[in-house]
């Protein structure tokens, strides 16, 4: 099939990092797409494999522009992805891992869906888990980062919290619109590039999905995936005083994370309308309900007044009355990240 023709353009961000043992099942599954991209740009990191060869030798035939872009050093999988995406020049975005798969209908899909949904800036896809042998694993993506059917009902609702809590958005299944590039700064700290770039376009815009698994998502040692150098629970905590640390250390990476994204969100100067309403209003309500939980009191009485205070955020935020008799009963000393932080290697998760 050629190149599409409509008023749409399709660019695909390929990163590559001696990908060249999964490569040639994705670059296949390109070239199998039934709409083909318009173009595709492709950064590769400072590849030592046959990467760069793979991708030269179906750029000859694939009939469509590729360029082929090669780091004078390495910048890791985040900052290579933003340069991929400012490279397109298409008015639709598709983001593209190394070793993945894509169904043969993976883009006409998303472009259909942007197309039945003017108001969504973003689509993203359910896959299926594939090992590193390209097998079944049994497992769907959206199980795997939590993306249920009582989140998405309630996103269609208008209650974006579960965007603001989880971040199920994988950049191999998203799709965006470019023209949101111009208010998507470099991802901060803490964040990976599709749940930045997804957040920042629901912020302005919506999303939309589609349950359908459009891509086989490869699971294997060698990739890049979670977060490094944030703090997590001790997952052989024993004592009740370990699990209350762990319980109170796990609100302080994803308040970092709301806490850059609101930052970046009022520099952007968002409209306050926006502020008011779908993603953006979850993002500031969830960041305001994760920092009224931390800051606690560390005497069980003092907390009552605040936790029924705020009895309607723990409702919509979180477990309702069972989150608050929670709070109310862990231990809490006041230090707790400043111990995590000098806590044992095996406190922490790379």
């Amino acid at each position: 099939m050629s190149g599409h023709t409509g008023p749409e353009h399709i660019s695909v961000a390929l990163c590559t990092c001696n990908g060249a043992r999964f490569l040639p099942a994705q670059l296949e599954s390109i070239l199998r797409q039934t709409r083909l991209p318009d173009e595709m740009q492709v950064f590769d990191d400072c590849s030592t494999d046959a990467s760069v060869a793979l991708v030269e030798e179906f750029a000859a035939k694939a009939n469509f522009a590729v360029q082929i872009h090669r780091n004078a050093h390495r910048l890791g999988s985040i900052l290579n992805f933003e340069q991929a995406m400012r490279a397109c020049t298409g008015s639709l975005i598709a983001l593209c891992d190394q070793d993945d798969c894509w169904h043969p209908e993976r883009l006409q899909r998303s472009e259909q869906a942007l197309y039945e949904h003017p108001e969504a800036g973003a689509v993203f896809t359910d896959g299926i888990l594939i090992d590193e042998d390209g097998l079944p694993t049994g497992v769907r993506l959206w199980e795997r980062f939590v993306f249920t059917a009582e989140h998405q009902q309630r996103l269609r609702s208008g209650d974006w919290i579960p965007l603001a809590k989880h971040r199920f958005i994988t950049g191999a299944t998203l799709m965006f619109r470019a023209q949101y590039l111009r208010w998507i700064p470099p991802a901060k700290d803490g964040w990976h590039h599709d749940g930045w770039v997804s957040s920042i376009v629901a912020a302005f815009s919506s999303l939309c999905w589609l349950t359908e698994p459009l891509i086989r998502y490869r699971t294997h040692p060698g990739q890049q995936l979670g977060v490094e150098g944030h703090l997590v629970p001790d997952r052989n905590a024993a004592t009740f005083a370990a699990r209350s640390r762990n319980h109170w250390i796990s609100f302080f990476f994803p308040l970092q994370q709301l806490d850059s994204l609101c930052a970046t969100l009022d520099e952007l100067a968002l409209p306050a309308e926006k502020r008011s309403m779908g993603a953006a209003e979850a993002f500031y309500t969830h960041r305001a309900f994760l920092a009224t939980r931390l800051g606690l009191p560390a005497s069980r009485l003092r907390r009552i007044v605040p936790m029924l205070r705020a009895r309607r955020s723990y409702r919509r935020c979180a477990m309702g009355w069972f989150s608050i008799l929670k709070d109310f009963w862990m231990v809490k000393h006041g230090d707790e990240l400043e111990r995590a932080r000098q806590g044992p290697p095996e406190a922490r998760e790379i």
